[in-house]
Parts: structure tokens; C-alpha cells; sequence
């Protein structure tokens, strides 16, 4: 463990410095990325200036999961990026090289690339959620920094294991341009806005099919000390548990890769 966590972080920082020697490219990039969240939040605000409350979130307390969302996926863009790369890799039959070689193939597609970018989503994220701790004179116990620290680590496998089964569809479907990769991260917008709001299907989605909740709304309702369930304590178990699902698909779908020429 201690050798693939050293090689993980050399082969990203390689890819970080790679990024910073074009640094006009970088700085546009963050700037864009940092204007769609900022873009985000105002939409979100300008639904609370119609309506005091929704679904029994104030404005401040709906921007938790907000923030929680731009976290995670600040975190899994800087860390597994490269699990972007599915669909090219199997359509062009990259994969003999790391498939022969002495490391766990889900590991070396990830390492592929990392995001540079994504720390506009980590600085607004946590930003949107410090300010909104202060705004509602909220100080988290030593209980709650333990929860969220360990919350974001699943946070971060949630939205890396969707990254990886949603370009899994590559073992089935050849197109290097397919959209719904996207589309199953997009709708992690879907759970910005406090999980309550929404009728029961697209709770069921958010929470079962598409388990965004986990990542945004029951860890908020946790951090804020809004009553939970007993789902919202086991924020932090979810992400182990999709991961495993996510690395179970990839290999089915592995068993149809023809390789290069074929």
C-alpha cells in the first residue's frame, strides 16, 4: 500500500507540473471553473429570495450541500481525473501495456491525469461552506470534524466510483463521444439543493440509483444538527461500498475488451 501511494503521488504531481508550464491555460481554466460555480450559487439564492425557506432548509443551511458537492468533486477531479480517459483508452486498444504490468489497472488508468483546475472547486466549495458555518454561528464538535473528515474521503469515492461506471460504457459501447458519462455527473447537481425539496422519484434516484445524497444532503443534515435518519451517519460508508461496485462492473465490462487489432 505504501509503494502504490508513493508511485500515485509521483505520477500526479508529474501531471501537475506538466499543467503549470502553461499557465495562461491554467489560470483561464480555474477562472471558468470558479464563474460556473459562482453562477451556481447565485441561481440557488435567487430560488431562496422567492421563498424564505425550502423544504425546511434555509438559504445558509442549503449552502452546506452545495459546498459539499463542489468538494467532493474538486477532490476526485484532483485525484482520479484520469478515469475520463476509459472510453479513448478502449477504443483504441490502450490497454495491453497495463494490463501486463504489476499494478491494479483501475490504479493506472487513474493516474493518467490530474486536474489542476479542480482547486477552483475545492477554494469555492470550502469557502461557500465556512461562510455559511459563520453565518449560522455554527462550531463543530470534535465529533463532527472526525465525521466530516472521513464523509469527504467517501464523498471523494462516491464521485470517483460514478466517473468510473458511467466510462465503463465503453466496454459496451465504442463511441469515444458517448454524452452519458456527463450526463450521470451532471445530475450530481441535482443534489446542490437539500434533498427535501424534490418528490419522492427523484429522492429515490439521488439516494439509491444515483447516491449523491450521500455526498451532500445527509452529511449537511449531520454538520447542521437537523434531525437525521440513520442513513446520514453512514455518509461515510457509502463510498467503499459503490467503489466496490464500480471496480465489479469495470471488470465485467473488462472481459470485453478485444484488444488492439481484433
Amino acid at each position: 500500500m505504501v509503494r502504490l501511494l508513493r508511485i500515485y503521488f509521483a505520477m500526479q504531481a508529474a501531471h501537475l507540473r506538466a499543467q503549470l508550464q502553461y499557465e495562461a491555460d491554467v489560470w483561464l481554466a480555474l477562472i471558468g471553473v470558479a464563474l460556473g460555480q459562482i453562477v451556481g450559487a447565485l441561481f440557488i439564492s435567487s430560488l431562496f429570495r422567492l421563498r424564505p425557506a425550502l423544504g425546511g432548509w434555509s438559504i445558509w443551511e442549503a449552502a452546506v450541500p452545495y459546498g459539499l458537492i463542489g468538494l467532493a468533486r474538486g477532490l476526485s477531479e484532483l485525484l482520479c481525473e484520469g478515469l475520463w480517459h476509459i472510453r479513448t483508452i478502449v477504443a483504441r486498444g490502450e490497454l495491453d501495456v497495463p494490463l501486463v504490468r504489476p499494478l491494479p489497472l483501475v490504479f493506472q488508468i487513474a493516474t493518467r491525469a490530474s486536474d489542476l483546475h479542480s482547486l477552483s472547486n475545492l477554494i469555492i466549495g470550502s469557502s461557500i461552506i465556512g461562510l455559511a458555518f459563520h453565518r449560522l454561528g455554527l462550531v463543530l464538535s470534535a465529533a463532527k470534524i472526525i465525521f466530516f473528515v472521513f464523509t469527504m474521503a467517501g464523498s471523494t469515492l462516491v464521485m470517483a466510483a460514478m466517473i468510473l461506471i458511467a466510462n465503463s460504457i465503453a466496454f459496451w459501447d465504442r463511441s469515444v463521444d458517448s454524452s452519458l458519462p456527463s450526463f450521470v455527473l451532471q445530475i450530481a447537481d441535482g443534489a446542490q439543493i437539500p434533498l427535501s425539496v424534490y418528490g419522492a422519484p427523484v429522492r429515490v434516484v439521488l439516494t439509491w440509483i444515483l447516491p449523491y445524497a450521500f455526498v451532500s444532503y445527509f452529511p449537511a443534515q449531520v454538520l447542521l444538527g437537523k434531525p437525521v435518519t440513520p442513513l446520514a451517519w453512514a455518509s461515510p460508508l457509502i463510498g467503499p461500498l459503490v467503489a466496490g461496485l464500480a471496480c465489479m462492473i469495470f471488470r465485467l465490462g473488462l472481459r470485453r475488451y478485444e484488444s488492439a487489432g481484433h
